[in-house]
């Protein structure tokens, strides 16, 4: 909403700038050339300046698609930031969970996880979608409703890196770099058609905290992770032992 008041007060300024630049050239239109040619580029710069903002103002919905840490609502961002929800110490033992997030947008139709080292888990806590258990990747329906998607999660699940910290000899810092960072690929398909691409990046600092980003990402044919088939989803009477 702020985004949205802030985009309607560009395109007024700049309808207002562009009023006025045709008050000022009528009234020097008999003016010399030269003047007369400053008012063209000041016109020109006004309809720039409307092009711009309505080009702002309409941007695709896909774009406004955001990622949030389960549990501190702390929301994950390009330049990215420490997630303090879990950590892991050299001895592999780990505190909370690492990264737990979800999503907030324009209504989702769908969306294809994948995830290149460790394991992802997708939780629904309104118990009405199907889920896959520990998987690398699969894809998760979302539906209409856009108060829904708080409480449905994607757990990262980095039992690699745990397994390997139990050795003694090996601490944090030895770890090669496919155990120390992640990146989960978000194919998402929107409710009107639209798609975009996200990925959520990780990384394992030396004091056992995790670093995470939300951002705009291109699959390439180095990605050979992508397109690993999906995982079938497992019944919740046996995933959760209902019944």
């Amino acid at each position: 909403m702020k985004r949205n008041e802030t985009t309607r007060r560009q395109i007024s300024q700049a309808l207002n700038l562009l009023e006025e630049r045709h008050i000022q050239e009528a009234a020097g239109y008999r003016s010399s050339n030269k003047k007369a040619g400053r008012h063209r580029r000041g016109l020109a710069v006004a309809c720039f300046c409307v092009v711009a903002a309505l080009a702002l103002f309409f941007k695709p919905a896909g774009a406004a698609v955001a990622a949030y840490a389960q549990g501190t609502d702390q929301p994950l961002t390009g330049s990215g930031a420490v997630v303090h929800t879990g950590t892991i110490d050299n001895q592999g033992v780990q505190t909370g969970k690492p990264l737990m997030f979800y999503l907030s947008g324009p209504p989702i139709e769908q969306v294809r996880f994948s995830c290149k080292n460790q394991q992802i888990c997708f939780v629904d806590w309104t118990e009405t979608r199907q889920e896959f258990g520990n998987a690398q990747n699969f894809t998760a329906p979302y539906g209409p409703d856009t108060d829904e998607y708080y409480y449905l999660l994607i757990d990262w699940v980095p039992n690699r890196t745990v397994q390997a910290l139990h050795d003694p000899e090996i601490r944090i810092a030895d770890l090669p770099p496919e155990l120390r960072q992640d990146v989960i690929v978000l194919e998402i398909q929107f409710a009107d058609g639209k798609q975009a691409v996200k990925a959520v990046t990780i990384q394992l600092t030396d004091d056992g905290e995790f670093f995470a980003a939300f951002d705009d990402y291109t699959i390439t044919e180095a990605d050979d992770f992508v397109r690993r088939p999906d995982a079938a989803p497992i019944p919740r009477e046996i995933l959760y032992g209902v019944g």
